[in-house]
């Protein structure tokens, strides 16, 4: 019997455990996905910026 206990409590110990590290990876996999997403808006602003700064130059060459 006290075998049997002991293995429980190991059971659920092995099993708080892998909970704890589901939500740890869930953690960093949502601040990877928030970091991901910051940076494709700074990519999308400087390609907006680049193709504005281009025609800008390319209607100043065009003109002179």
């Amino acid at each position: 019997m006290l075998a049997q206990t002991r293995q429980a409590e190991r059971d659920k110990a092995q099993s708080e455990a892998d909970a704890q590290h589901r939500e740890s990876l869930a953690k960093a996999n949502r601040d990877l996905l928030e970091s991901n997403t910051a940076l494709t808006e700074q990519t999308r602003k400087l390609a907006e910026h680049v193709d504005t700064l281009t025609k800008e130059i390319h209607s100043r060459i065009v003109t002179a």
